[in-house]
């Protein structure tokens, strides 16, 4: 298979970063009637609309599979209860569907759910976290490294995303 740019899901370039869950670090405070917690399946419609890949019904039923599921997720939610920044763990391990609203950017609210994230992840029994990010993204980029992501160096890859025709065998389940 070869990436292509009339696909989908193609991207110019991208950065590799890694995480040792031990080794992260991040301080915090939100502005008061905010709080961090996990996404819900109500929440799947919100996720779709705000990421972009492909089929959007298809996207719609996997978002709430991985809510629905037990997928660590974690998001800032306003004194509204609405989530302005998010993160998902992917079926295969991976951190990914990172969003923040965009008039609640430059605040600090995704390496907030970042290092979340990756707390959850590590309170499951991971030891390691990682995600992608695209090249033009420097500010995902510096959130991942100001937490004590790593960047992977000459990093080259081509994605197939995978969603299943059926959701509801189960499989993919936390990751497995």
């Amino acid at each position: 298979m070869e990436c292509s740019p009339t696909s989908d899901y193609f991207v110019a370039s991208a950065f590799f970063t890694g995480f040792s869950i031990k080794d992260l670090h991040c301080e915090y405070s939100l502005p008061a009637g905010y709080r961090v917690g996990p996404l819900e399946e109500k929440h799947a419609e919100q996720v779709t609309r705000e990421k972009h890949y492909g089929d959007l019904r298809k996207n719609l039923s996997f978002f709430k599979y991985l809510l629905r599921n037990g997928f660590a997720t974690a998001a800032v939610f306003n004194e509204h209860h609405d989530p302005v920044a998010y993160v998902l763990q992917r079926p295969e391990g991976g951190m990914g569907c990172g969003y923040v609203v965009p008039e609640y950017r430059g605040r600090g609210f995704f390496k907030v759910v970042l290092y979340e994230l990756l707390q959850e992840m590590g309170r499951r029994g991971e030891t390691h976290g990682y995600a992608d990010v695209t090249g033009d993204n420097k500010a995902s980029l510096g959130a991942m490294l100001s937490i004590g992501g790593s960047l992977y160096e000459h990093f080259e890859a081509c994605w197939a995303e995978f969603i299943p025709k059926t959701l509801a065998n189960g499989q993919l389940k936390n990751g497995h």
